[in-house]
């Protein structure tokens, strides 16, 4: 019996995937192309802590030869936010049965974002891990057990929901139960094979 849900962010409770996200604004307002490696790389070691926000601006305008200020750099970041509001209500629905756990690849820039402009979203989870706080970051099986010690959880338990299919391959190594989310209506359809039923 599923008792505890851990619930991805970026691409789950928001519409697309964050990085992604970013990348399109920054083409489009610098007329930039094919950055995604260079970014998706920096994100990494941003998500991870092993640079500073300051450090990733810094690099980022040095490769593509911008001036972009770290306060513009995390307006773009939350301009790149758009909430999943369908998804966001079936996890209040949730709430009312289940224990709900965040776990999320992120950065501080966008934690503050999210601890400032979305504290009813986060307020739906009583435990929030990111990546950059934790110094790991999934697909990492360590990442998955720490969590599962930290809250006390019977992997077999949970079920973990997550866009990408390398980090729900992680967690299932980890004993976890996980689910690779698409959309709401196939999530939906999903849950009732675990016998969670949304109304």
């Amino acid at each position: 019996m599923i008792k505890t849900l851990i619930f991805d962010w970026g691409g789950v409770l928001t519409v697309g995937k964050h990085t992604a996200s970013i990348i399109k604004i920054l083409e489009r307002k610098y007329n930039l192309v094919n950055i995604f490696a260079v970014f998706d790389e920096l994100m990494i070691a941003l998500d991870s802590d092993k640079i500073t926000f300051e450090e990733f601006c810094k690099r980022f305008n040095d490769r593509f030869g911008t001036k972009i200020s770290t306060k513009e750099m995390k307006s773009i970041f939350e301009e790149a936010i758009l909430s999943n509001d369908k998804m966001i209500s079936v996890v209040q629905n949730l709430k009312k049965n289940y224990r709900l756990i965040l776990l999320s690849n992120n950065n501080l820039p966008t934690i503050e974002i999210l601890r400032n402009k979305y504290r009813d979203m986060l307020s739906l989870f009583e435990k929030q891990y990111f990546s950059t706080e934790l110094k790991l970051r999934k697909p990492s099986k360590e990442l998955f057990l720490y969590v599962i010690k930290d809250s006390n959880l019977n992997p077999k338990e949970c079920l973990f929901i997550d866009d990408k299919e390398n980090n729900v391959k992680q967690a299932q190594e980890a004993g976890l139960n996980a689910i690779l989310f698409t959309d709401v209506d196939s999530f939906k359809k999903q849950l009732k094979e675990f016998g969670i039923k949304i109304k």
